[in-house]
């Protein structure tokens, strides 16, 4: 071999170890990214069976390219983060858990968990409200064996715990989770047979008709310092409908009265022990509750007109008169 074959040698193997090293730093490179900036090496299934890092990624406002991890924190919840591989991005996180709640539950006095502010799902076998910082769904009582805590009412129950969400996504996490709890929807598609409804703008209330319910008056509503009071609705009558009465305050929204039309059966369900307004309205036994949530410690009271009489004899008289209602 003469001194130019040779000189010839050691660079071809020079430039072959170069090449090895770049296609290694490549590999290494595209395995990181992959690893730490999308859900390949991911399990399909996150909190004991219940969420897809899909769904979890768009209930928290998220796209694909970024990361889904989740820590199982007992038995019926979990903590699911979502990092985004976009600089300057924090990452966002949501908590999955199902409780048992007491009874009451989702119309305890004073702290209702219905809103005409917030998304409205009427579905038979799971009826939710959601927004994009959360929600709850009824399951069926097969989820019942999954849920800690000492009530005996299964809930299924997501809430944003840092950054923020999305309402959609909000959505199709809730429903998936509620079906695969209860033992269905495996294939990580939700139900298309419930009615998804968008809360209304609030506006300014139709003296006649208050909530947008026939025959509904309370008279004049003004807050503690002449403040308007305004209406926000989520719903319909005949899907079911909540109703938000409030004003704006010093500290922002402050909700004087809450209004349910309820007529779908689990939800009804949960008020047989309440004495609230009822009829039967095209055919579905309804009832028409209310909620007078009490004066923060220091806060004004709120307009007379809203008291829990008197809101109970005006929605008896909006019951009984009620077109479609006897």
């Amino acid at each position: 071999m003469t001194r130019r074959d040779g000189r010839r040698s050691r660079r071809s193997v020079l430039l072959t170890g170069v090449a090895g090293v770049a296609l290694a730093a490549q590999i290494t490179l595209v395995a990181g990214f992959l690893y730490f900036s999308t859900n390949l090496f991911v399990p399909d299934r996150l909190c004991h069976g219940t969420v897809a890092p899909d769904e979890a990624a768009g209930a928290l406002g998220g796209g694909p390219l970024g990361r889904v991890t989740a820590r199982e924190t007992s038995a019926a919840s979990c903590v699911v983060t979502y990092a985004s591989w976009v600089p300057g991005s924090e990452e966002r996180r949501l908590r999955v858990a199902v409780t048992g709640e007491r009874a009451g539950f989702p119309f305890t006095r004073g702290d209702w968990q219905v809103s005409g502010a917030r998304h409205f799902y009427a579905e038979a076998a799971a009826p939710g409200v959601f927004d994009a910082s959360g929600g709850w769904t009824l399951p069926s009582p097969a989820c019942a064996r999954k849920a800690s805590g000492g009530g005996p009412l299964p809930v299924v129950e997501v809430a944003v715990t840092r950054g923020a969400g999305d309402a959609g996504g909000m959505a199709r996490l809730l429903m998936a989770a509620t079906q695969r709890c209860a033992g269905g929807g495996l294939d990580g598609r939700t139900s298309a047979s419930g009615r998804y409804f968008v809360p209304w703008p609030a506006r300014s209330p139709d003296p006649s008709r208050v909530c947008g319910i026939p025959g509904l008056t309370l008279g004049p509503l003004t807050g503690p310092h002449g403040e308007r009071v305004r209406e926000q609705t989520v719903g319909s009558l005949s899907e079911g409908l909540n109703c938000d009465l409030s004003y704006e305050g010093g500290t922002g929204r402050v909700v004087v009265a809450r209004i349910a039309v309820v007529n779908e059966p689990a939800l009804t369900a949960l008020l047989d022990d309440r004495d609230f307004p009822r009829a039967v309205c095209d055919d579905r036994p309804t009832v028409f509750a209310y909620d007078v949530p009490r004066p923060a410690p220091g806060a004004p009271a709120g307009p007379k007109a809203l008291s829990g009489r008197s809101l109970a004899k005006a929605l008896t008289g909006a019951a009984r008169s009620g077109p479609h209602c006897t």
